[in-house]
């Protein structure tokens, strides 16, 4: 009799087992099929013209294309380096869900990342990441995470002395469900009825991170269902009202992987047709890092500034926010997403998404691992940093009409009112021989102030400007260009922006 059992038990395991590794097993096959087959899609028909033609662009002067969030580049900490969970290892090799390296909690009070963080603001700090789903307040469980009231108001904090505002994701993982995956929200009543003795409003809440891959972060037997997260968000929305009334709700926070879109799991549509969060979000990376198990896109240079990867957004981006967004999944790539090459990416995708009105972009993250904007160990900046500090510096909320005749998809063009209420150009040359020319159609070149981002190569950590070497906390001084000419040229691999000196209606 025992030996049935065991032999019963054992079969049930194996089954277990291969019903759990499954989705593994066929995406990693996919993704076989598709790293050595992406590149045909990669050819020069599928390129619109490249000419020696000057690019003629034109500027609407007198009326604004879309005004977005004023918190527009945003950025997160990942949740285990708030309370010293998993994350990703330097050695890049191939990880799960968050990661396998244990981490201390970061050090918040550190005046240098204090400072640092403080040049990005205003922004929302977006508190979130797989290990999100597995943290508990005050308390803990096997395989989940404490977050401490202390530590909490730590980050409440460090938030307010670098004049952001907090976007908190609620644990809906595993470790708050019972065995009919019903989300359980004493824990969390717990974190509202703290802020509330402390008198401390977080502005936004998101609930999840990711629902729709749950079985590939946490196992597939614990995949929720569409209708599942309907009735938890409900829970959660009255909770809130209840004891945060001033609060904002988030959510579904799906994923979005390159290539497909939403994950093989497909939930998004369906959660909101029955939910109203105050704020819909999603998450996209254009591709995905070698510790990635499952990669549709794998993170290479001539991947990360092909036009087709870039064009990519336009077919998945909606009017909602991007609540998590980097250069490659899994922790970035390393010697890539912390080089110089992601700042095109960065760029160009900030650019996008500001002509498609959605309304904040929450980069992952502010720091660690290879895509974040800061290096955890060293605290020096990485060049996504520089490039966030001249958008921010650059160009406001208010966005821009232009058009373009003799276009090509290498020469990315993007235009935004100034503090000055002058038009600040954002023009992006992918190419890696060819310079592009641009013609100003309706605008004086004469005085305007350049600001040109280079490096000695793509993956090089070190960045200039206008041909300086940029340090943490170096003066970013413009170009002053003294010609009258309408011809400009970008040249190959290179950022400029252009501050023009005369302002114009949209803008006032």
């Amino acid at each position: 009799m025992k030996k049935s059992f065991t032999k019963i038990g054992t079969l049930l395991f194996v089954i277990a087992y291969l019903f759990y590794i499954s989705p593994f097993i066929i995406f990693g096959f996919s993704s076989i099929i598709l790293e050595n087959y992406v590149p045909l899609f990669y050819s020069e028909s599928n390129i619109i013209n490249i000419n020696d033609q000057p690019v003629k662009i034109t500027l609407n002067r007198d009326r604004l294309l879309h005004t977005v969030n004023d918190h527009f580049l945003s950025f997160a900490i990942d949740t285990s380096l708030i309370i010293g969970g998993k994350w990703w290892s330097p050695t890049g090799e191939i990880e799960i869900g968050t990661g396998n390296m244990n981490v201390k909690p970061l050090d918040l009070t550190n005046s240098q990342l204090i400072e640092l963080t403080s040049r990005l603001s205003p922004a929302y700090l977006r508190i979130g990441g797989s290990e999100a789903d597995n943290t508990l307040f005050n308390y803990i469980l096997p395989q989940t995470y404490e977050l401490s009231d202390q530590r909490l108001d730590e980050v409440i904090e460090f938030a307010e002395k670098t004049n952001n505002d907090l976007f908190f994701t609620v644990n809906a993982g595993p470790s708050t469900r019972n065995f009919f995956k019903e989300w359980q929200s004493d824990n969390f009543e717990d974190m509202l009825i703290h802020l509330k003795n402390i008198d401390f409003e977080i502005p936004i809440f998101e609930l999840g991170n990711e629902p729709n891959a749950f079985w590939l972060i946490h196992g597939i037997h614990n995949q929720i269902s569409a209708e599942q997260y309907v009735k938890d968000f409900q829970i959660f929305q009255n909770l809130i009202k209840e004891h945060s009334p001033n609060s904002r709700t988030a959510g579904p926070s799906v994923a979005y992987w390159p290539m497909i879109g939403e994950t093989p799991i497909q939930i998004e549509k369906e959660i909101l047709e029955n939910i109203k969060p105050d704020i819909e979000t999603w998450h996209f990376y254009p591709m995905q890092s070698r510790r990635c198990p499952i990669a549709l896109r794998r993170a290479n240079l001539e991947s990360a500034l092909h036009p087709n990867t870039m064009n990519e957004f336009l077919r998945f981006n909606k009017n909602s926010w991007i609540s998590e967004t980097g250069h490659a999944q899994c922790g970035g790539e390393p010697n890539l997403s912390d080089r110089f090459a992601s700042s095109f990416w960065w760029l160009d995708q900030l650019g996008q998404a500001a002509k498609s009105n959605i309304q904040v972009v929450i980069r992952q993250s502010l720091i660690g691992s290879n895509y974040g904007l800061i290096e955890e160990n060293t605290l020096q900046p990485n060049p996504d940093y520089y490039s966030s500090i001249l958008w921010k510096k650059l160009m406001t909320e208010k966005v821009l009409s232009t058009s373009l005749e003799n276009k090509n998809s290498y020469l990315r063009v993007y235009a935004h009112c100034s503090e000055e209420k002058t038009p600040t150009f954002l023009l992006i040359n992918l190419h890696e021989k060819i310079s592009q020319i641009a013609e100003f159609e309706n605008l004086n070149l004469k005085n305007a102030e350049i600001y040109k981002l280079s490096a000695k190569n793509l993956q090089s950590r070190t960045v200039e400007l206008n041909n300086k070497e940029l340090t943490p906390f170096s003066n970013l001084e413009p170009l002053i260009n003294k010609s009258s000419k309408k011809i400009y040229t970008i040249e190959p691999q290179s950022i400029h922006f252009i501050r023009f000196s005369t302002k114009i209606p949209a803008c006032q």
